[in-house]
């Protein structure tokens, strides 16, 4: 029990220890400068203790702030590392699982497994129109069948299948060039939407010089007529 007088007694006096009985009849140690009881402590070590360091020029607010750390501590470092153990505990658990969707993931993309595609799950990912993303996700989900590996196959079998004609927003013409001329395509994927196919179906590049241009849909193409 820290008495608010006792920061600002004078050092003149010396602190003594004294045997006590205090409120509750218990056996106690008070600490007195001169005949002012200042502070009580239940173990005559501790009680001592402070004595000696005040003696020794130590001022009292440093003495009992150290107290109350040191009281903090017992208290309080307990709780702090249960809930240290317990973040501790969480955050592996966390790790382990984000490790095995990981190698989920990568198994899925290694044996081109993917669950079904959903229009309204497209739309928010990649912040398409909703009739854009669900032509997006039933072209996914047809071709993801096919299990492709490289872009080049997907290009391949959607113009040689005529798939853009059920793909109206998303197909059309595309225009292309490379370093020594330029053609149009009938029945391509708009570039855009080619690449978020790569990028779902985690398809490779076969890398080539041929640039993509214009795209025109088939949606836009029917209107102007």
């Amino acid at each position: 029990m820290l008495v608010s007088q006792a920061l600002t007694s004078s050092k003149q006096v010396n602190l003594t220890v004294k045997p006590i009985i205090d409120e509750y009849d218990c056996s106690a140690y008070g600490l007195f400068l001169g005949e002012s009881q200042i502070h009580i402590e239940y173990s005559r070590s501790d009680a001592v203790a402070i004595a000696s360091k005040y003696n020794s020029g130590t001022a009292l607010s440093e003495i009992f702030a150290k107290i109350e750390q040191e009281k903090c501590k017992r208290e309080y470092l307990p709780i702090i590392n249960d809930l240290k153990r317990t973040v501790g505990k969480r955050d592996t658990a966390i790790s382990v699982l984000e490790s095995t969707v990981d190698k989920l993931k990568l198994h899925m993309l290694k044996n081109h497994i993917f669950p079904p595609f959903d229009a309204e799950t497209l739309a928010d990912k990649h912040l398409l129109e909703e009739d854009v993303a669900e032509e997006l996700a039933r072209l996914l989900n047809h071709v993801a069948e096919k299990r492709f590996t490289h872009t080049c196959q997907l290009s391949k079998y959607i113009t040689s299948s005529n798939l853009g004609n059920n793909y109206p927003r998303i197909s059309g013409v595309l225009g292309f060039s490379d370093n020594t001329h330029s053609w149009k395509l009938e029945g391509a994927i708009d570039y855009g939407i080619h690449r978020l196919v790569k990028e779902e179906l985690g398809l490779k590049d076969n890398g080539t010089d041929v640039r993509p241009g214009l795209f025109i849909s088939y949606d836009q193409l029917r209107s102007r007529n």
